[in-house]
């Protein structure tokens, strides 16, 4: 029901997603992205691109899930702190207000995220 997208520092772009189940997923969308970047038109992450040539993989699946509420989420912000640290702020149905700090740490080429 939200989605948001970060640059990280070290140029990976994530997408934090949250629904209705209280939890928030963390995409690596940084092929997506740089394909955006690089058109004139909007795309779909699961789609092809102008040319036919895959986006993304289909079977596209979040590296990281984390549950912060015990429902829907309804509202939220993040902001940047130093080393591809990040403030999200939640509030949900559960009436909570969470704030969590995300790090992102950036693969390895033999790692995924």
């Amino acid at each position: 029901m939200k989605v948001s997208l970060i640059k990280a520092e070290s140029f990976r772009y994530v997408a934090p997603t949250m629904a209705t189940d209280g939890k928030v997923a963390l995409w690596d969308v940084t092929t997506c992205a740089e394909e955006l970047i690089g058109s004139k038109h909007s795309i779909r992450c699961h789609a092809t691109s102008a040319d036919n040539t895959p986006v993304v993989a289909s079977g596209l699946k979040p590296f990281s899930v984390i549950k912060i509420h015990q429902s829907g989420i309804n509202s939220f912000d993040c902001i940047q702190l130093p080393r591809d640290r990040y403030l999200l702020a939640a509030g949900g149905d559960d009436r909570a207000l969470v704030l969590s700090v995300i790090e992102i740490i950036t693969p390895t080429v033999q790692e995924e995220m």
